[in-house]
C-alpha cells in the first residue's frame, strides 16, 4: 500500500512535503488508508497526482515533464522517480491518459479501442490445471509456494548483501582513517610527504606488504632511515689523487746508504773512534776554512797542515755518501709531508648517514698513516746516524707491511668518499625509497593491528554467501518465469476478447440502461484468433458521441479491464481520477453505484463464500483505492461507500497554494456535510475572521466566487419566482438602506471576474474588506432566519464568527 507521497518537482507540485501538510488537529502525520477520497477543484493537481501513481503502472515517467522528482513511501519501502521501472506493485489508474491510450476512438474518429481478454467459458480441466499452477506459484502473504520461496531468498540475499556492505564499509572506514585522518593519517604525517595519499594508495601498499618475501624495515634501522630524510645535498669531497706507495723504494735506498762501506785516504784515528768528535770536526771545517787562522772554540792557532790532514781523512768517497744521505733525508721528509697531506678530510664533510662508518674508517686510516710515518722517521734517524758517523756502516730495520696496510686503509676511506659523492646524485631517490620503507613499515603494523587478513577472509566468506544466494535467485527467477509462462499458456487457452466486450456492455446496459451504445469484438478476416473492438450505436460506428457518453464508456471499459487475464487475481492499487467530469446528476449516481457494486463488494469463491485473508479480513478487488473528484455531489455519494473496519478510509483536499499544489486532510465540515451549499457557507464563515488569511488564503482569494454561488443557491430557495434574477434577489434580501447591497454586488461581480476588471488581478486582495463584508452577510442571514443560521453553523462545525 501507498502511505505518503513527497513531490519535489512534478507538474503543478513544487516542494510538497507530506509530513508538513497532511497532519491532524493534534499535529500527527496521517497516511493514506485502504480507501482514500480526494476532493479538489479543477486544475488543483488531482490528475497530476494520478500521473505520479500511473508512472508505477507503466514503469516509466510521463513525457513532457521537466525534471520530475518524487518519493512514494509504501508499506514495504520507498519508490522514487528513478525506481518506477523496478517495483512489484500492481497499479491500475483511470484518468485522461488511460482514455487517450486505450480509447483514442473517443477523441479521434480515426483512433482505435485497445482489445483486452478475460476468462472465457469455464473449462473444468483447464481451470483445475490453472489452480494447480497458481498453487505452485503460491503467495507471499500466505507464505506458500514459489513466490514465498523467491521472496524469502530475495530478502535473505538483500540482508546478506547489506551485511557484506557493512563489513566492507567498516574496513573501508578503517583504511580511510589510516590513510587521511587529520593529524594521525599517513597523508598528514610529515615523514611520508604525500598530500595525495588516500584509500586507493593504502590498498596498494597493503598488497605490497602482504606479498611473499616482503620484509619490513628493521626497527633498529628506523632512526638512521629517518635521519636520511633530514639530509640535504652536500658538496663533493675531493680526493688527493691516486695513492703511490713509496716506503719500499725509500727503504731500499736508505738501506744501501746506511750499510755502505767507505774508508778515509789517511784516517785520523781519534775521529774514527769518536763519531761525535768526527761530526763536530766536520761541521767546524765549514766555519773555519778560509775564514779563521785560530780555533773559534779554544782560540788556539790552527796548524798550516790541518786542512791537508782533514782532507785526507774526509775522502771524496765520504763526501759522495754524505751528499746521497742528504738527498735521501730530503726524500724521506717529502714522503712524510706527502702522506700527512694526502686525504686531509673531516668527518663533518660526510652525509650524516655515512659519518659513523666514515669515522671508523678515518681512525683506521689515521693509525695506518701514523705507522707509515713512524717507519719514515726510523729511516730518517738511521740516515742521520750514518751521516753523523760516515765511516761506520749499520743495518736498517723497518716494518715494510705498513705500506700495504696504509694503502688498504686509505682505499677503504676513499670508498666512503665515493659513497658520499654518489649520494649527492641519488639523495632524492634514496629519500623516496626511505619514505617508502617507513610507510610500508607503518602499513605493515596497521595491517597486523586491525586484523586485516581476518577481515578480508570474513568479507570473502560473506561474498561467497551472496554469490550462492544470487545463483539461487537466478535459478528461482528462471523457474518463476517458466511457471508463469505455463500459467499464461493455460490462461491463453481460456482467453476471449469477446468476453471483455460483453463485460463492458453488461456494465453499460445493466447499470445505465443504455441499449443503443455497445462495444463489439469484431473478428479479423485474415486472422481468426485476432479481434478488434469497435464502439457501435445500433449497428453503425458510433461517431459524434457526447462527452457524457464518452465518459460512461471509458469508465465501464476501465472497470471491465480489471478482470482481464493479466490483472485479475493481483493485489491491485486502483486510482480513479474524476470519472464524472461531464455527467449529469443521474449519471453521477450510476457511476457511484457501479463503484459500489464492482469495487466495494467482497470477493467470493466458486461456492459463493466470501474470501478472507490470513488475518480473517474480507478481501476486495483492491488492496487500496483512490477516488478523486471536483464534484461536491459525487463527493456526497462517495461518503456512503461501505468498507469493513473503522479507520480504513481517509479523506483529503487537493488545492493550489502559492506556486504549488498541496494535499491536506479534508475539513470536517466538508468531510461530514458535503453539499456544496454547506461548504460555501463554511468558506464565508472562514473569511469572517481576518486572522485566517495566513492559513486559509485560498478561501479569501475565492471569496467573490464562493459568495456569489452561495447567494445564488440560498436566495433561489428563498425567492423561487422565475421572474427574479440574481441581482433582484440580492436587492430584495439586502435592501435595508445600508451599504451592504452595493458591497455585495461589487464583491460578487468584480471579485469573481477578471475579464472586465483586469487591473484587480495585479494587486493583492484586501483581507479586511472581505472580512467586513463576510460579517455583514452572516449578520443578515442570522437576522433573516436565526434557526436556519444556527443549523448552518452546526452543519459545518463552526462557532458563530459574528458573536
Amino acid at each position: 500500500m501507498i502511505e505518503s507521497i513527497d513531490v519535489q518537482n512534478f507538474g503543478s507540485y513544487n516542494g510538497f512535503v507530506w509530513a508538513q501538510n497532511v497532519v491532524d488537529q493534534r499535529g500527527q502525520v496521517v497516511s493514506f488508508r485502504k480507501l482514500n477520497i480526494l476532493y479538489g477543484r479543477n486544475y488543483s493537481g488531482k490528475t497530476t497526482l494520478s500521473r505520479i501513481v500511473q508512472s508505477i503502472e507503466r514503469g516509466r515517467l510521463p513525457e513532457k515533464y521537466i525534471g520530475p522528482k518524487f518519493r512514494i513511501k509504501t508499506a514495504n519501502g520507498v519508490i522514487t522517480d528513478a525506481d518506477v521501472a523496478n517495483t512489484n506493485l500492481s497499479v491500475r489508474v483511470f484518468n485522461k491518459d488511460f482514455v487517450d491510450f486505450n480509447l483514442s476512438f473517443l477523441r479521434d474518429s480515426q483512433g482505435t479501442v485497445q482489445t483486452f481478454a478475460i476468462l472465457g467459458e469455464q473449462n473444468a480441466e483447464l481451470l483445475a490445471l490453472i489452480a494447480s499452477v497458481e498453487a505452485e506459484l503460491g503467495s507471499v502473504e500466505e507464505r506458500t509456494g514459489f513466490r514465498f520461496e523467491f521472496s524469502t531468498n530475495r530478502q535473505l540475499l538483500e540482508k546478506t548483501k547489506k551485511e557484506h556492505e557493512q563489513l566492507q564499509t567498516q574496513l573501508d572506514q578503517k583504511l580511510a582513517e589510516k590513510a587521511n585522518k587529520p593529524q594521525s593519517g599517513i597523508k598528514h604525517n610529515p615523514l611520508f610527504r604525500d598530500p595525495n595519499y588516500d584509500i586507493r594508495k593504502i590498498r596498494l601498499d597493503i598488497v605490497s606488504v602482504l606479498q611473499a618475501g616482503f620484509v619490513p624495515l628493521d626497527e633498529s634501522a628506523v632512526g638512521a632511515t629517518i635521519a636520511l630524510l633530514d639530509e640535504s645535498p652536500m658538496s663533493d669531497i675531493g680526493k688527493s689523487g691516486a695513492y703511490r706507495a713509496g716506503l719500499h723504494e725509500i727503504f731500499s735506498k736508505a738501506e744501501d746508504l746506511v750499510a755502505r762501506q767507505i774508508s778515509p785516504t789517511t784516517p785520523i784515528k781519534e775521529l774514527l773512534e769518536n763519531g761525535e768528535l768526527q761530526s763536530w770536526v766536520k761541521a767546524g771545517i765549514h766555519h773555519h776554512r778560509n775564514h779563521r787562522s785560530d780555533c773559534a772554540f779554544c782560540g788556539s792557532h790552527l796548524p798550516e797542515d790541518l786542512w791537508a790532514k782533514l782532507d785526507a781523512h774526509f775522502s771524496k768517497e765520504s763526501q759522495i755518501l754524505e751528499e746521497e744521505i742528504r738527498k735521501a733525508l730530503q726524500t724521506v721528509e717529502a714522503e712524510r709531508l706527502r702522506i700527512l697531506r694526502h686525504t686531509n678530510v673531516q668527518v663533518t664533510q660526510f652525509y650524516p648517514s655515512l659519518r659513523e662508518g666514515a669515522t671508523v674508517s678515518l681512525n683506521e686510516m689515521t693509525k695506518a698513516r701514523q705507522l707509515y710515518v713512524d717507519q719514515l722517521e726510523a729511516i730518517s734517524e738511521a740516515l742521520k746516524a750514518r751521516a753523523g758517523n760516515i765511516f761506520k756502516p749499520s743495518a736498517l730495520s723497518v716494518k715494510l707491511d705498513v705500506d700495504e696496510a696504509h694503502a688498504a686503509a686509505l682505499a677503504n676511506f676513499e670508498a666512503f668518499i665515493d659513497a658520499h659523492n654518489k649520494k649527492t646524485n641519488s639523495i632524492a631517490s634514496d629519500q623516496l625509497a626511505a619514505r617508502k620503507k617507513l610507510r610500508l613499515l607503518e602499513v605493515s603494523k596497521f595491517v597486523s593491528d586491525i586484523g586485516y587478513q581476518d577481515s578480508m577472509l570474513a568479507l570473502e566468506e560473506k561474498k561467497q554467501e551472496v554469490r550462492t544466494l544470487e545463483e539461487s535467485q537466478q535459478r528461482l527467477t528462471e523457474v518463476g518465469k517458466n511457471t508463469a509462462k505455463r500459467l499464461e499458456d493455460l490462461r491463453m487457452q481460456l482467453r476471449d476478447e469477446r468476453q471483455g466486450a460483453q463485460r463492458v456492455n453488461s456494465y453499460l446496459n445493466h447499470y445505465f440502461g443504455n441499449q443503443t451504445i455497445r462495444l463489439d469484438a469484431i473478428q479479423d478476416a485474415d486472422s481468426p484468433n485476432v479481434y478488434r473492438f469497435k464502439i457501435l450505436r445500433g449497428d453503425e460506428d458510433a461517431h459524434n458521441l457526447s462527452e457524457g457518453e464518452c465518459s460512461l464508456i471509458a469508465f465501464c471499459y476501465f472497470l471491465a479491464k480489471l478482470d482481464e487475464i493479466d490483472t485479475k487475481g493481483k493485489e491491485l492499487i486502483i486510482y480513479i481520477d474524476d470519472p464524472i467530469s461531464s455527467l449529469d446528476s443521474n449519471h453521477i449516481f450510476f457511476v457511484y453505484g457501479l463503484i459500489h457494486k464492482v469495487l466495494m463488494s467482497p470477493l467470493i469463491d466458486a461456492d459463493g463464500n466470501q474470501i478472507r485473508d490470513a488475518a480473517g479480513a474480507l478481501k476486495y478487488p483492491f488492496v487500496q483505492l483512490f477516488i478523486s473528484t471536483h464534484n461536491l455531489e459525487f463527493l456526497k455519494y462517495l461518503r456512503r461507500l461501505p468498507l469493513g473496519k473503522k479507520g480504513e478510509r481517509e479523506s483529503f483536499m487537493v488545492m493550489r497554494r502559492d506556486r504549488s499544489s498541496v494535499i491536506s486532510l479534508m475539513p470536517d465540515h466538508l468531510r461530514t456535510y458535503v453539499t456544496e451549499l454547506n461548504f460555501l457557507f463554511g468558506e464565508v464563515c472562514v473569511c469572517a475572521d481576518p486572522g485566517n488569511i495566513a492559513t486559509h488564503y485560498q478561501a479569501f482569494y475565492g471569496f467573490g466566487n464562493n459568495l456569489r454561488k452561495f447567494l445564488e443557491g440560498y436566495l433561489f430557495f428563498k425567492y423561487p419566482s422565475e421572474s427574479l434574477d440574481y441581482d433582484k434577489r440580492v436587492h430584495l434580501f439586502f435592501d435595508d438602506g445600508s451599504v451592504v447591497e452595493p458591497l455585495v454586488q461589487r464583491m460578487t461581480n468584480e471579485f469573481s471576474h477578471l475579464g472586465e476588471f483586469i487591473d484587480r488581478g495585479s494587486v493583492p486582495i484586501d483581507g479586511a474588506e472581505i472580512s467586513a463584508l463576510a460579517k455583514f452577510v452572516l449578520t443578515k442571514l442570522k437576522a433573516s432566519d436565526q434557526q436556519q443560521y444556527v443549523h448552518f453553523l452546526d452543519s459545518v462545525g463552526i462557532i458563530d464568527p459574528i458573536e
